[in-house]
Formats: C-alpha cells, sequence, structure tokens
C-alpha cells in the first residue's frame, strides 16, 4: 500500500492560505503542518513538539520556549527558527483572518520577541488556555515559514500552502475531490510515516 485515503465530507471552505480556513476546515492541511506544542497521541497531555521546552516567565506575563534545531521547512524553504513563529501568530491576527480563534490571539498574544534563532518569548495576557490554543490540540498555530511567504506572498488555489515542516509535504490539490500529500525526501527529525502517501478524499455521502 503505498497511499492511505481518508474519506470525509467536502469541506464548507477550500484555501491554500491555512489563515483562512475555519477549524474544522483546517484539518485538510494538518498533514503538513506541526506545532510548537503536541498533543497526546495516547493520552491527553501536551508534549514537545517544535518547542523542546516552555516555562512561565517570573512575571507570569510570558512564555519562554527553546526550539528544535536543525528542523527543515518543505520544497528547500531552509530552516524553522522562533521567526516563523512570530510570522504565523501574525498572520493569525490579520484582519482578514476567517480562524474562529483570531479574536483571542489579538487579545492575548501582546508580542512575539525572538530572543535568537532558538528561542522566543510569547507575552500574554495570563490565560490558562494559552498552551492548549497553541498546541497541536487546535487548529491556527500551524508553524508556516516566512521565507516561503517573503518569496511567494500569500498562496492561491492554483499554487501551494506556505511550507511547513511536518513529515508529509503538499504534493496537489482538485477542487471539491481530493488534497494529497506525500513524504518529505529527506528524514524526518520526529517520525517516519508508515505510508509513502495520503490523501484527504471528499465524499458527498453521508
Amino acid at each position: 500500500v503505498n497511499r492511505v485515503v481518508f474519506a470525509t465530507a467536502p469541506p464548507a471552505t477550500e484555501s491554500n492560505i491555512e489563515r483562512m480556513l475555519g477549524q474544522f476546515d483546517a484539518i485538510a492541511l494538518k498533514p503538513m503542518y506541526e506545532f510548537l506544542v503536541g498533543y497526546g497521541p495516547d493520552k491527553d497531555v501536551l508534549v514537545p513538539q517544535l518547542a523542546t521546552s516552555w516555562k512561565l516567565e517570573p512575571d507570569g506575563k510570558g512564555y519562554r520556549f527553546q526550539l528544535q534545531k536543525g528542523v527543515q521547512f518543505h520544497k528547500n524553504m531552509g530552516e524553522f527558527t522562533a521567526k516563523d513563529v512570530a510570522f504565523t501568530i501574525d498572520e493569525e491576527k490579520k484582519p482578514d483572518t476567517l480562524q474562529a480563534e483570531a479574536p483571542y490571539w489579538r487579545q492575548v498574544v501582546k508580542s512575539v520577541d525572538v530572543v535568537n534563532d532558538y528561542e522566543v518569548v510569547f507575552q500574554i495576557d495570563p490565560d490558562s488556555n494559552f498552551l492548549h490554543g497553541l498546541s497541536e490540540a487546535e487548529s491556527g498555530i500551524e508553524i508556516r515559514s516566512k521565507a516561503d511567504f517573503d518569496k511567494r506572498g500569500d498562496p492561491t488555489p492554483q499554487s501551494e500552502p506556505l511550507a511547513g515542516t511536518a513529515p508529509y509535504q503538499f504534493t496537489e490539490r482538485a477542487q471539491a475531490q481530493y488534497i494529497r500529500f506525500q513524504t518529505t525526501p529527506f528524514k524526518h527529525y520526529r517520525v517516519t510515516p508508515d505510508f509513502p502517501e495520503f490523501e484527504f478524499r471528499y465524499i458527498k455521502e453521508a
């Protein structure tokens, strides 16, 4: 078996711009993206993903994250660093964002301070939901490549989504039919998928 096909109902919105997808529809791009904080998979617990660790600042108004080193973006878009974290948050806070949690990020995150390539501090209004909202448990903060955005701007329906860091990378989309991914040509730092290809296939039947 070379391709796993996951049949699902068609999304309400299809887009290659992650911030223009609602919470449910964003699932379509999840195979190609990772988060600072993972979730599970065997129990209800937050685990490291693109961040190796995090801690609350002494004043209780910030979270400091240490980041993975050497993680590569898809399609030769370079190494993941703190600037990609700041860029992703800025994306989610844009006025045109359709993500349901965009108002939350505008209110809670005051700034994202880049300390160096592998350390970043979120200055926030203290909120007990912050880490969960930032994690893989919810959609919205899928880390995207700033270098890819600087090169291409917002993706179009005919182009590819902004590069991610997950073990699957985007290959193609046929509107209202499917979206396909394949494993990265390099060994992923965290996990090796069981199958070379993955497809969401949109089926109108119940």
